[in-house]
């Protein structure tokens, strides 16, 4: 059975998982430190995202929740393939793009 997001991030044990969310077909989460901006940072990566209705602010809606609930972590997309969810990451959500992995984007914490 698959833990939720928040059952997920509270559980150090778990590195990894397919994760249950609201609106979502599929979500992959990873509890993680990747070296963001020459640092060893804590991150939320998302990874294989599939609303169950696209572009009804499902994404969005996610990374706020989890940009204000976990205000000291990084929030990381990964491998992002479609280009009309890059502009939104970049333009209207202040994702940077990953000068290493181009094809990921990361939020940077509130507060670190």
């Amino acid at each position: 059975m698959k833990p939720t997001l928040d059952t997920f991030l509270a559980e150090a044990l778990h590195t990894r998982a397919w994760v249950k969310e609201a609106g979502f077909k599929t979500l992959y989460a990873r509890n993680a430190e990747r070296f963001i901006e020459g640092k060893r940072i804590r991150t939320i990566d998302l990874a294989n995202a599939q609303a169950r209705t696209p572009g009804k602010g499902c994404f969005t809606k996610l990374v706020q929740r989890l940009h204000d609930q976990y205000p000291d972590r990084c929030i990381y997309a990964e491998c992002v393939l479609n280009p009309r969810l890059v502009g939104l990451l970049v333009d209207k959500l202040g994702f940077k793009v990953n000068p290493i992995e181009t094809s990921s984007f990361y939020l940077p914490a509130k507060r670190r």
